[in-house]
């Protein structure tokens, strides 16, 4: 923010002017995780079915391990462990509870929805939530760096957004399911980020950062 003073009718007077206004960029990384990414997976046909279908037997189970204290016993006795459940206020928290999800064999969460009386998770549903988390953990990790209170500056967006680029491109091999996620995931990053990804004065953030410098360019 810079002040100046100006003269009108021989008054002095105050001007503050204001630096340019930036939408948050950890408000924007939300919203390709919970608007493009959606939208993405829902407007494939064949995706689609296999997407509302695994979130809906994983919300079941959540719903019943944590409305009461019986489902949370069982939940307990098989996987010795309680079930992460999202919160509706955090995109990071729906990944956290799909990645938990995904850490107990497919044998073990089935024994829990027999014991609940709810519909099996296939095998195929299986493999859609792990490749869902490979293809979104560097997004959550991107969105943890940006919503950082101490050592997140304007200086560290370009690098975690062109970081993020690359290694979401790099996981597109060793998809059995989800082969063109990468590419939506990177496409909407240039598409909210287009800006940003063209300013000269973020380019001068970084490279006036001590952690960058100049080395960022010369990678």
């Amino acid at each position: 923010m810079t002040s100046c003073k100006t003269v009108e009718e021989g008054v002095e007077a105050d001007v503050v002017t204001l630096p340019p206004h930036h939408r948050c960029a950890s408000h924007t990384a939300n919203l390709i995780s919970c608007s493009d990414v959606e939208k993405w997976l829902l407007s494939m046909p064949g995706i689609k079915v296999m997407y509302t279908s695994s979130i809906s037997k994983c919300t079941a189970l959540w719903n019943k391990a944590s409305c009461s204290t019986v489902g949370a016993e069982i939940v307990d006795e098989v996987l010795e462990r309680k079930l992460l459940v999202p919160c509706t206020t955090r995109w990071n928290s729906f990944y956290d509870a799909i990645a938990h999800v995904c850490e107990f064999p497919i044998t073990e969460l089935n024994t829990i929805s027999y014991n609940f009386g709810l519909k099996a998770i296939t095998d195929q549903e299986y493999q859609f939530l792990r490749e869902y988390c490979t293809v979104m953990k560097p997004l959550t990790v991107a969105l943890d760096i940006l919503q950082g209170e101490d050592n997140c500056f304007y200086g560290t967006l370009l690098p975690t957004l062109e970081t993020l680029i690359t290694k979401t491109l790099d996981l597109k091999t060793g998809l059995q399911i989800l082969g063109d996620l990468p590419e939506a995931v990177v496409k909407a990053i240039k598409a909210r980020f287009a800006e940003m990804l063209q300013s000269e004065t973020a380019v001068l953030a970084v490279v006036t950062l001590p952690r960058f410098k100049l080395r960022w360019l010369w990678t």
